[in-house]
This record gives C-alpha cells, structure tokens and sequence, in this order.
C-alpha cells in the first residue's frame, strides 16, 4: 500500500510539472457512476505522458522515459545488475530533471528584467550626489546606495545560478543515456553505482532555488507570474529606449 501511494504521489508530481512545462490534456470526464465508485475505491489516474502536448522541447523528456522503459524490461533479466529499486530511483531522477526545467523558467525572466546597466547607472548618480550631499540628505543616499549595490549584487547571482541549472538539465540527460548503453555493452556494470554517482552530480534531490530561497527580494522576484513579469520586462525596455 505505501509503495502504490508513493507512487500516486510521484506520478502527481511528474504531472504537475509536466501541465506547467508543456501543458497536460484534461483527464476524460467521469459518469455519475465511476465518480460514485472513487468515492470507497481510489484507482490510479491515467499515465500523464498519455497526456501530453506534442510541444517542442518535450522531446528529450520523451527519450528519458523510454530509456527506463527498456532497463524497466531489463530487471527480470539482468540478474540483480538493474533492479526495480533502481527503476524507482530512475523515476526520481526524471522527475528531479523536470523540478530543474521548471525551475529555469522564473529564474529566466528575473535574469531578463534584471537591468544591470540601468542600476550601474543609478548608483553611480547616487555615489556622484553624496559627494555633494548635506548631512541631511546623505543618510537617504546611503540607504539608495545600499539597497542598489544589494541589487547589483543579485543579478551574478541570479545569473550563476541559471547557468548552472540550464548546464545539469543538458548533463543529466546524456549522462542517462550514457548510463543505458554501458548496461548493455559491459555486463558488469551496476545501475545503482552509476546512479548514485548522478544524483550526487546533479544534487538531485536538493530544491534547485534553495540557496536563492533566503533572498525575500529574490523570492518575491520568482514568484511573480509571466504575464506580470513579461509587464515588467516589456516597461523596462521602453524605460531603456526612451533614455537613449
């Protein structure tokens, strides 16, 4: 019972980012009667793979899973070298591929209406004003100064950080069609093994916005949905093309 509901919740998972990803087609309605029978008895929703879009980007997903299809098929075969154990951790890891694809989109568009010239500019305003300054004046610009060089401080980072997320979402895939073809030119390979070396790669089971998470700006940043921050974006390079 607790492997089929972790396996529900995994399956939840995957089609959760799936729907966010690349967009999920809605479950078939049910009739009064299998509505009535979910109530005492839960079945398993449909295979979300079943379910989604043929959209463009998709395809590499689409390779990962059919890849532990066919180790899936190897278990009974392979004599203790796959293991349906393995197969579980297999899962984890797509899904852990998907967590990282998701994560790469709010963090696209922070990096993209992070106007790093147009905060070097401010704060080189404020650094040439407090030259000039009163006594009265100068502690609003040190607070100005602070609060940009914070900012200017965050784009690297937030930079970094797409960076290396977008570098694991292309290693781990080739890394798991790597790990497919030495199960099957060298008969002495372990999945596990190779396994635990990927996940340990990739910090596959970390939040991969964790070591951004303490930022309050930067989690507000994230947050915001597309529309909102394709507004933002969009009023940022009118603002860039009206000071030229």
């Amino acid at each position: 019972v607790d492997a089929r509901a972790a396996r529900r919740q995994r399956d939840a998972e995957r089609a959760y980012y799936l729907d966010q990803l690349w967009g999920l087609a809605p479950l078939a309605h049910r009739d009064l009667g299998e509505r009535l029978k979910g109530v005492f008895v839960r079945d398993d929703e449909p295979d979300p793979d079943a379910r989604l879009a043929p959209k463009r980007g998709s395809e590499t997903y689409r390779e990962m899973r059919d890849i532990v299809s066919k180790l899936r098929e190897m278990v009974p075969i392979a004599d203790g070298r796959v293991t349906e154990a393995d197969i579980e951790r297999l899962e984890r890891v797509i899904i852990g591929y998907l967590r990282i694809l998701f994560a790469c989109q709010p963090l696209a568009r922070a990096v993209e209406e992070s106007d790093e010239a147009q905060l070097a500019r401010e704060h080189a305003d404020v650094e040439a004003r407090m030259e000039k300054a009163d006594a009265t004046l100068r502690p609003v610009l040190l607070e100005r100064k602070r609060l940009l060089e914070t900012q200017l401080a965050r784009v690297p980072k937030l930079r970094a950080t797409l960076e290396l997320l977008q570098a694991r979402a292309q290693a781990i895939p080739q890394q798991l069609r790597n790990l497919q073809s030495q199960v099957l030119t060298d008969p002495g390979t372990e999945v596990h093994a190779m396994l635990d070396d990927m996940i340990e790669r990739n910090d596959m089971l970390a939040d991969p916005l964790a070591d951004l998470a303490a930022d309050e700006a930067v989690r507000e940043l994230l947050a915001q949905p597309p529309q909102a921050s394709s507004h933002a974006a969009a009023r940022a390079r009118m603002s860039r093309a009206g000071s030229r």
